[in-house]
């Protein structure tokens, strides 16, 4: 059990302690860093998702071509069969 006459503190407490810091003070100083962070966060994120998105689209598109391609080939063959 701690001593209650001593504080002791951690490498996490120490990395809490500073990053309030720095958002306070980023904030009381109009905040131009942390607009830049979350901005470049935001803009990540957009990206990131659309081009995920454009990955599926492609992927979706691809696999509709193969499916149009065997639809086409069985009527195909089934028209052939019923006409011979």
């Amino acid at each position: 059990m701690p001593q209650l006459d001593k504080l002791y503190y951690t490498r996490k407490d120490f990395l809490y302690v500073n990053i309030f810091w720095l958002l306070f003070l980023e904030f009381r100083n109009g905040g131009g860093l942390m607009k830049f962070v979350f901005f470049s966060l935001f803009a990540f994120m957009f990206f990131a998702g659309c081009s995920a998105t454009w990955h599926g689209v492609k992927e979706d598109t691809s696999h509709s071509v193969e499916w149009t391609k065997e639809q086409v080939n069985h009527g195909a063959a089934y028209i052939k069969e019923k006409t011979e």
